[in-house]
């Protein structure tokens, strides 16, 4: 019944929605196929190891296959989420109501792809804790892995976001912002050459933070 109202209002909003709102969305499925493979549980991602199978043909010949078929209903296209440009009270850039399916930008950033994203990572959270909440642990597994890689002290970030008094302040002034969410972050910030922070927010990206 939950999924009806929201598939009416996102009919509702899309038949009456503006050019600048029509865009954004169109933005978002872009950067939904290009930066969150992983986090739509797809098998051509870092998740990868984690999705393939063998499976038998008919002639009972073993074939690789992939999980990512019913998973796909992660994908925010499949949660109705309606997305506006609209003007926000001061200093806030984007805002996400995962109960309304609404996420909102403010006017100066609806070309930020840092700040859309920002906010399709709650998304993309909310969706994976009620689709496939056992995946949260090998995605952020998955991510920790592949960011080791390319960044040299992780750990040294990690910590520097995720420290009690940095998260709870973080937590009082935007929301839960954790360590899949930081990671996720990091992982965009890189994919796009932007400063690491930038992508998570909230001074992340200041002068003394560490970088690649």
């Amino acid at each position: 019944m939950a999924a009806d109202i929201y598939a009416e209002s996102f009919m509702s909003w899309w038949a009456s929605a503006d050019d600048r709102d029509r865009k954004l969305y169109e933005d978002v499925l872009g950067y939904e196929d290009k930066y969150f493979k992983d986090m739509t549980l797809r098998a051509d991602s870092i998740l990868r190891d984690f999705l393939y199978l063998e499976v038998a043909d008919e002639n009972g010949i073993f074939q690789p296959a992939a999980l990512d078929g019913p998973m796909m209903a992660s994908s925010i296209a499949n949660w109705y989420y309606r997305f506006k440009v609209v003007d926000l009270p001061k200093g806030t850039q984007g805002r996400i109501s995962i109960e309304d399916r609404v996420i909102e930008i403010s006017p100066e950033c609806c070309e930020s792809p840092s700040v859309i994203m920002h906010e399709m990572i709650h998304a993309y959270e909310h969706a994976l804790e009620e689709v496939a909440p056992f995946f949260r642990d090998i995605l952020l597994f998955c991510l920790h892995k592949d960011l080791s890689e390319k960044i040299k002290d992780l750990y040294s970030l990690i910590l520097r976001q995720s420290h009690a008094l940095r998260a709870e302040d973080v937590y009082m002034e935007g929301g839960s912002h954790g360590v899949l969410f930081f990671l996720k972050s990091l992982d965009i910030d890189i994919r796009m050459g932007l400063r690491l922070g930038t992508t998570f927010g909230y001074g992340a990206d200041s002068e003394d933070a560490p970088q690649a």
